[in-house]
């Protein structure tokens, strides 16, 4: 596992990787929320199955395996996790999964050393793990919450709230109504759409903040200028 295999990325380079990504599984239309599972299913070389007692028995809740015979990879979520139907359980289920087809796209020279549980929790131990992660999370996110469907659903749920009697009322009479409402408005905002793509609002909160979709400073100006519109 030497650190001279493991490619770096920058944020701009993983929209456009799962950009594209997306687009060539599920075409130009995608359904939210994201079926993660399909992403996995049209994988070539990728199966997905469960472990039982996998975070018990050797502390992490998703990891690849590749088969050394076949040379097949193998995606296996702790089986509990995949039996927790509760909407937090589906949340994480999906995002361990995406996290983990995103080291299978990202990390792949990584991946093809693997031949055990202890190999793959030895990886955390490797001097790039921080970044390795940080890529694999945000790639995963980028798969779970893209860009352009989420600024379409982010704008469809702004106009609901925002569009409200009481709230529009005030926005449009009260000049300081803008920062008194903001703090309520993302929150809610962040409610509807991790229930709207299955994540977690941890999640969501996050990918709401970031680029290149960067919602929260869409709500603001939209605040600012007294509009029931994501500008």
């Amino acid at each position: 596992m030497a650190a001279d295999r493991v490619r770096t990325y920058t944020a701009a380079k993983l929209e456009r990787l799962a950009t594209e990504y997306l687009a060539r599984q599920f075409g130009a239309d995608i359904l939210i929320p994201v079926d993660v599972d399909l992403l996995v299913e049209k994988a070539e070389g990728l199966t997905l199955d469960f472990w039982p007692k996998l975070r018990a028995n050797h502390r992490v809740m998703g990891m690849v395996l590749r088969d050394v015979e076949s040379g097949e990879l193998f995606l296996f979520i702790d089986e509990d996790l995949a039996d927790d139907d509760t909407p937090n359980g589906l949340a994480r289920y999906r995002m361990t999964v995406a996290e983990e087809l995103a080291h299978v796209r990202l990390h792949r020279a990584l991946i093809d050393a693997i031949q055990s549980p202890d190999d793959f929790r030895k990886l955390h131990g490797h001097p790039q793990w921080g970044e390795i992660e940080r890529n694999a999370k945000r790639f995963a996110a980028m798969l779970l919450m893209p860009t352009r469907p989420l600024m379409a659903e982010a704008r469809d749920v702004y106009r609901q709230i925002a569009g409200q009697p009481q709230i529009r009322a005030e926005l449009t009479r009260s000049v300081g109504a803008s920062k008194r409402w903001e703090p309520h408005i993302k929150k809610r905002l962040c409610i509807e759409l991790a229930k709207r793509f299955e994540v977690s609002e941890m999640a969501m909160d996050h990918r709401l903040g970031e680029w290149p979709a960067e919602v929260y400073k869409h709500v603001e100006r939209a605040l600012e200028s007294g509009s029931d519109t994501l500008l």
